[in-house]
């Protein structure tokens, strides 16, 4: 385990790009305004009107007026980093935002190619299906005129698909989908679960260790029972981040989490060379060496380590199931059947709007026209069916594995200063209880 001591590690806040760019445009409205002579009454206006909006009641209006049609217009709050969804509004989400609030949704670049592939179908087998009159001539024997053959000779007559053969499998996919998508909602909450677990269980071993550890006797510091207690709690928030870590696949290491200031460099190094897939056990391990060192010194007594013990061990349950439910994913047969029929469903809408595109291209006998009705009905049915059941399955793909830099992903980073501003605050002022008096 890594020597006792101190992490001096902290966490930098880069100025904002947008803050930069407003002090440098008030600077140079500053320059200019300087050069100013009074000869130049429109240039004054102007400053007077900078001053005047920069008043206090001028400025908060704008401000609270910016803030309320954003609220009204936005109903998405982001995380710090501006990669992952916090939380949303679902009156106005509802009402009209779902209609242009489209990134972190199904519809996306997948989505919109498998709707454009089921769009070519309708296209394709419109333009080699004939007329009705053609059609018939075709099935009575009778010779075909020019109009009902294509470029080389031979009948291109397709039949009519019509809508109750298209949806045949409609009923059994939706049923399918029901089922299939219910098991990912609830796989996704049970990983919602193991996470408010781990940050719950770091949270009250915050509160027992501030409150039952012995660091100072008869007014006198114990140093080390104080450096056990940083240690124990601030390796608690490591072995998070390695949970996180573990699961987004690596993408931040080891660099990010020594920069968060959750683990030293002499740690992490142990850490990467150490031959153990599961990085964030070893860590866990470390929280029990430490609580066994404050048992023996005398630190901790026999209940209060077993309770800490226990957190440590439920934590660390809680981090192997979130990769059981991330890594075993539900029976590949079951996914191939659903994925199986929502295609074949999808295909025959696509004949059946196909026909119905192919019979309106042709002139009307009456009118001469043609039909624009027909052909947006037979594009518009495809496109709104295959968005449905597209959405559906890319629903899976997008919660199966809820840890990245993905809209829809947990937003790991927003979860882990939580727990360390709680940890932080728990120790500082749970050892100045307030002074119990008689009302």
């Amino acid at each position: 385990m890594p020597s006792l001591s101190r992490s001096s590690s902290s966490v930098g806040s880069p100025s904002s790009i947008l803050g930069v760019i407003f002090r440098r445009s008030l600077s140079m409205i500053s320059s200019q305004d300087a050069s100013v002579t009074p000869s130049t009454p429109s240039k004054t206006r102007w400053k007077r009107a900078l001053e005047k909006f920069q008043q206090t009641k001028y400025k908060d209006k704008a401000i609270t007026f910016y803030e309320r049609v954003r609220s009204y217009l936005l109903p998405l709050t982001w995380s710090r980093n501006k990669k992952h969804i916090l939380n949303y509004v679902p009156g106005i989400v509802f009402s009209y935002a779902y209609v242009y609030t489209l990134y972190g949704t199904v519809i996306q670049y997948r989505t919109i190619g498998n709707i454009m592939v089921y769009l070519g179908i309708v296209t394709v087998y419109a333009i080699g299906m004939c007329s009705s009159a053609c059609d018939s001539e075709y099935n009575s024997g009778i010779r075909l005129d020019a109009s009902c053959v294509n470029n080389f000779g031979t009948p291109s007559c397709f039949s009519f698909v019509d809508l109750n053969t298209g949806l045949v499998f409609n009923a059994l996919g939706a049923f399918l989908l029901a089922i299939f998508v219910s098991i990912t909602l609830d796989r996704w909450w049970q990983v919602r679960l193991c996470i408010s677990s781990i940050v719950g269980g770091c949270n009250n071993l915050s509160m027992l260790a501030a409150s039952h550890f012995v660091v100072s006797q008869e007014g006198v510091p114990n140093p080390e029972a104080i450096i056990i207690r940083e240690n124990l709690l601030r390796y608690c928030i490591a072995a998070q981040a390695l949970v996180y870590n573990q699961a987004s696949c690596g993408k931040k290491g080891f660099n990010d989490i020594v920069e968060s200031g959750y683990l030293t460099s002499q740690e992490a190094m142990i850490l990467q060379t150490a031959i153990f897939p599961s990085k964030y056990m070893l860590v866990y391990g470390w929280c029990t060496e430490l609580l066994k060192q404050a048992k023996i010194n005398t630190v901790l007594s026999d209940w209060e380590w077993n309770q800490m013990q226990t957190m440590i061990n439920d934590m660390r349950s809680s981090s192997a199931r979130i990769f059981t439910l991330t890594g075993t994913q539900i029976p590949y047969t079951y996914v191939h059947v659903v994925t199986l029929v929502c295609k074949v469903h999808q295909l025959l809408i696509s004949l059946h709007g196909g026909s119905v595109v192919g019979e309106s291209i042709h002139e009307d006998p009456y009118t001469g026209r043609f039909s624009t009705e027909g052909i947006l009905y037979g594009y518009l049915i495809v496109s709104l069916n295959s968005l449905l059941f597209e959405g559906l399955l890319q629903l899976h793909d997008q919660l199966h594995h809820p840890f990245g830099d993905n809209p829809w992903q947990f937003a790991t980073d927003e979860m882990l200063a939580s727990c360390k501003l709680a940890s932080k605050s728990l120790v500082r002022q749970l050892h100045k209880p307030a002074i119990l008096e008689r009302p």
